[in-house]
């Protein structure tokens, strides 16, 4: 039981970081758009 919650727990875990490794990707793609070299 303790095994299952931690593995849940760690899909969530790791699926929220996903998230906010893709927003931090958007968010630096649209600073370089808006701020050419």
């Amino acid at each position: 039981m303790l095994t299952k919650n931690r593995i849940i727990y760690y899909c969530i875990e790791s699926g929220t970081a996903q998230k906010r490794k893709r927003k931090a990707i958007k968010l630096k793609t649209i600073e370089e758009f808006s701020e050419p070299d």
